[in-house]
This record gives structure tokens, sequence and C-alpha cells, in this order.
């Protein structure tokens, strides 16, 4: 598109890997195990992302995908189907001599704040996060997304993609590649929702980019300050 070809948006490349496991096999059937949740929207229930995140063979197949990347040198931001997910990986990459950031809301926000920082510097290539970095959370550098969370919530989906969107002309990447685990890019495709996108970047130049938006019924305001999931 025209954002991408201007160097605003990065490219999004995609990759969706079925995972050897019975669980993962029957993600894209599993239409009623679902809920409203806190803000109105349907999603899987906690109960179903705990045995999908529980799948020793899926979270193998995933560890191994994840330690290929790394040895490519990507900068990867990584969605969890919850905690325990997130430490077991993040443990398995420590012990294989790769450090890797972890971020929930039982960590202290100030121990939050240094590893998102360290991440943001490059320090940390791999930044497993699960339910607290999917607004409000800026990396420019971030060049690979991977879902290990599947969801049936298209917003949701959206702001997990959009964390690796940010295109070169905005100090960002020219590309992003999204590797999906689940059924998560088959059914939403690429994201549409770019004003959000825009309001959470933090850079200046967006200033200038004023009559590009007005040009689109878009206003460009300043980013949030960085949103959180409530605790559970």
């Amino acid at each position: 598109g025209w954002f991408q070809s201007e160097g605003y948006l990065s490219e999004l490349r995609h990759r969706s890997l079925a995972t050897p496991s019975q669980v993962a096999q029957t993600l894209g059937k599993l239409k009623r195990i679902d809920e409203l949740d806190q803000t109105g929207y349907r999603d899987y229930t906690k109960s179903f992302l705990e045995i999908v995140g529980e799948d020793s063979t899926r979270n193998r197949f995933i560890l191994e995908e994840l330690t290929r990347l790394d040895a490519e040198g990507r900068h990867m931001l990584v969605f969890c189907c919850n905690i325990a997910q997130a430490e077991l990986l993040a443990q398995s990459l420590l012990v294989q001599g790769t450090p890797a950031g972890l971020i929930h809301h039982q960590i202290d926000r100030r121990d939050r704040h240094h590893t998102v920082a360290q991440f943001r510097r490059q320090e940390l290539r791999i930044l497993f996060n699960v339910e607290v970095l999917t607004t409000g959370f800026d990396a420019p550098k971030v060049d690979t997304v991977v879902m290990c969370r599947p969801t049936l919530s298209r917003i949701l989906y959206e702001q997990m993609v959009g964390r690796g969107m940010r295109g070169p002309k905005m100090g960002g990447t020219e590309w992003c590649e999204i590797v999906d685990f689940t059924t998560n890019f088959g059914k939403f495709q690429e994201p549409q929702a770019w004003e959000a996108f825009w309001r959470e970047w933090r850079r200046p130049e967006s200033e200038e980019l004023g009559p590009v938006f007005e040009g689109l019924g878009w206003e460009v305001v300043p980013a949030q300050p960085e949103v959180e999931a409530a605790p559970n």
C-alpha cells in the first residue's frame, strides 16, 4: 500500500506455522470456547489459553523456531498465552545462552520499565509479553512479531501486529515478519486500524505528517502513556 511504499509503515511478511500438537490442530475449530473480555469483546477463555500454553510439544516447536530466528539476529516481540508459557520459553532460551526479557503484570512496574528499556536499546533481542504491551508500547526496531497466543478479537490482533509496523521514515524497519503459531493471521490478514498505530508512535516528525492525515480524515495526536492490562 501507499504507507508501505512511502516508508511510513513497514512491509508485512508472514508465516503461519502448524505446530505438531493436537490442541494446536483444533484451534481453528474451537468456536465455542470463548467469552466476553473486560472490554466487551469476545475472545478465548483463560482456561483454554492455559491448555494451549502448557502444551509441551507445541512449546518445543516454538522454542526451536525462536532459536533459529535469534541466530538470524532478529529483534522479536513474542506474545504468549500465559505467564507459565512465557517463563518456560524465556528460561529455556537462557539455558541455551540467549537472554530474553519477560513482561507481565506480576512483575514490578520499575523492573518492567527497565526490561523494556533494554529491549528498545536492543540489549535484549527477545521480549516475551503476556497481555501488557499490546497498546501504548513503542519499540521502533521490532522486525519480528511472534504470535503464540491465539485470539478471536480483531482489535487485540491488530494491537499485537501493530507493535512491528513502524516504517523506516518513522524510525522503524523496512519490513516486519509475523510468525504465527496460531490461526490468527488466517482469520484477520493484514490489520486495517492504521490510525491507532499513528496515535501511539512517539516521534516529533509526526507533526510534519499532519496534512497527509488530515486529507484522510485522520488526526495526529500525542502518544498516550503506556497502557497495561489490569491484573486478574
